[in-house]
């Protein structure tokens, strides 16, 4: 009997009595006299959560890059409109996707598809400020609330994560783009926000060499 196993993730419920519980589920594949059948698990991890002050934001995360999920992406847009309409100050928004990631993994032994998501996260959590929140929201898509920022200091942000690209990280076939949209002039929801700043998605060029590659 051969078991694959895949990496494990928290999830967050509520029972029909309004309590939370913290579940561990873990997805794989199970091989049985030659046959291959799905298999999952879910473990009550509740106990533990409850000893654990900062399990809340680490179970956030996105498990390959780190950054926050969308989960997350969507409480924190929620608490800076409500700062904004509380301030009169404006947010903007900033959309980073990424193409090509499926064809470089396709093409080599390795993953370097997710390595690059990988890079590409480290530079933009490298780029961002304190207060700003960085989530991978798909697969190949990357979103940035940057609090009390015009669109103007949006793209100042873009130009930065620019500078850091390298041939390394971003080689054929992977292209970046990058959008910008602020709230409330974009629109008032996450949703609207996204469409807004797609609309505006523009390549992303290395402005650097790495010594090899010179």
């Amino acid at each position: 009997m051969l078991v694959q196993r895949f990496p494990s993730y928290d999830i967050k419920i509520l029972t029909k009595q309004g309590e939370a519980r913290w579940w561990e589920v873990r997805a794989g594949s199970i091989e049985i006299e030659g046959h291959s059948t799905g298999l999952i698990t879910a473990v009550d991890i509740t106990p533990r959560t409850l000893s654990d002050p900062g399990f809340d934001q680490r179970s956030a995360r996105d498990p390959l890059t780190g950054l926050f999920d969308v989960n997350h992406l969507r409480i924190t847009f929620d608490s800076e409109v409500k700062r904004s309409e509380r301030t009169g100050r404006s947010f903007a928004l900033f959309l980073l996707k990424v193409e090509g990631v499926k064809e470089m993994n396709e093409r080599s032994s390795s993953p370097e598809g997710s390595r690059a998501l990988c890079n590409l996260a480290n530079i933009i959590g490298n780029v961002c400020r304190t207060a700003d929140i960085a989530s991978r929201c798909a697969e190949d898509e990357f979103v940035v609330v940057l609090p009390e920022t015009p669109v103007a200091g949006a793209h100042q942000f873009g130009h930065r994560i620019e500078e850091c690209l390298t041939n390394e990280i971003v080689g054929w076939p992977l292209i970046v783009r990058a959008g910008t949209a602020s709230f409330p002039q974009a629109g008032s929801t996450l949703e609207q926000l996204l469409r807004s700043a797609g609309r505006t998605l523009k390549k992303l060029n290395p402005t650097r060499q790495l010594a090899h590659s010179a």
